[in-house]
């Protein structure tokens, strides 16, 4: 994406930029992330080359990875589509950016959080949060159309991960 008062050369070096990446077929893209092993009490983390090398399949792929929990006692779709799981919080952001018309968010992120030692879908403590927004401009009360689709199409690779997860 991409500021309104940018120059065409500037927008087409981002077209190019998401044609390499996810941003541009799935409207978002994984910077990183990491997965706690509960065998090794560590941390496997990517890199950004690895990040940079993901195409849709293997986004959903790392997606099932990151929500796989270690525990055979809690599921993806606990940790996507219980009540205080990651969809019904995506939900809410997406509602929040439906409404407010004050700022629009260029390249901010979503950051993911659940405790991977939990041992029952009660103690998950699923967390999102909007961070990265440091290129938050003005909306002169206009809705931010394209940070809301990027979220929605994020919400919809996690339902169709979790609908297909046992």
């Amino acid at each position: 994406t991409w500021y309104p008062s940018a120059t065409d050369s500037h927008i087409e070096k981002c077209k190019l930029k998401d044609s390499a990446t996810t941003s541009s077929e799935l409207g978002f893209k994984i910077c990183g992330m990491q997965v706690y092993n509960c065998e090794s009490d560590s941390y496997w983390r990517t890199t950004k080359e690895w990040c940079k090398k993901l195409d849709v399949n293997s986004v959903k792929e790392a997606l099932v990875q990151f929500l796989s929990h270690p525990s055979g006692n809690v599921t993806i779709k606990d940790i996507c589509f219980g009540p205080a799981g990651l969809i019904p919080k995506i939900e809410s952001l997406v509602q929040w950016c439906e409404k407010q018309r004050h700022f629009h968010f260029y390249s901010a992120s979503i950051l993911i959080c659940y405790e991977g030692n939990a041992t029952c879908p009660d103690e998950l403590k699923v967390e999102l949060k909007l961070i990265d927004f440091a290129h938050a401009l003005l909306a002169n009360g206009n809705k931010d159309d394209n940070f809301i689709s990027g979220l929605s199409s994020f919400r919809v690779v996690l339902e169709d991960i979790a609908s297909k997860s046992s």
